[in-house]
């Protein structure tokens, strides 16, 4: 049996290759909308959660003792996907993956403020470490910078503070329960999206 430490490595890796392939494919999608592209994103990620939930929670599976750190977390998210969708639109993939490597440090020092945590030398060098090498890898120039760079570190602080809510959850609420509310409220707000469309061409 795997411990505890190897499942949150194994469990990591596969989300970064998920989360890695999904960036492929939104690159690749540039001819299509990007309204068109979260939507199906949002609907075919809420379709294996149902399956997920356990039988005798069929009726109250929605019931939750903390809604609103539910809700922050659901924002956070939306404004995290909705950025890095911007950034791998109008920018090249390489600097977009190099920036969002600077997720962990937000993560590090959201840690210290919202949950109280005490991050020793060795991590602060790390983290140190870790920012000199995106400066290096991203190669940034102000001749080349423009307004969409902005989105990518948007992404991070979003990312970052997820993944801070995310730990607070998980004490209390089932994964399934966490996955399930971002994709409700995913998917809500593209609805949203899609009546405001419709009444403005409407009115046009």
């Amino acid at each position: 049996m795997l411990s505890k430490n190897q499942l949150g490595f194994f469990y990591m890796f596969i989300s970064v290759c998920a989360f890695s392939l999904m960036d492929v494919i939104v690159k690749w999608s540039e001819d299509y909308p990007v309204g068109q592209v979260l939507f199906f994103r949002g609907f075919c990620g809420i379709i294996p959660i149902l399956f997920l939930i356990p039988k005798d929670r069929y009726l109250d599976f929605y019931k939750t003792t903390r809604p609103f750190l539910h809700f922050k977390r659901c924002l956070a998210g939306l404004i995290a996907l909705l950025s890095i969708f911007i950034a791998l639109r109008n920018l090249p993939l390489a600097t977009v993956v190099s920036i969002t490597f600077a997720a962990p440090i937000f993560t590090t020092i959201f840690s210290i403020f919202l949950l109280n945590e005490k991050v020793g030398l060795y991590r602060w060098l790390a983290v140190l470490v870790g920012f000199v090498g995106i400066i290096i890898i991203s190669e940034p120039g102000f001749s080349s910078l423009n307004l969409y760079y902005i989105y990518p570190i948007i992404f991070c602080l979003g990312l970052s503070y997820v993944a801070i809510a995310i730990r607070k959850l998980s004490s209390t609420e089932p994964v399934w329960l966490i996955s399930f509310f971002f994709f409700i409220f995913y998917n809500a707000f593209k609805f949203f999206i899609f009546l405001s469309k419709l009444d403005s061409s409407k009115f046009n």
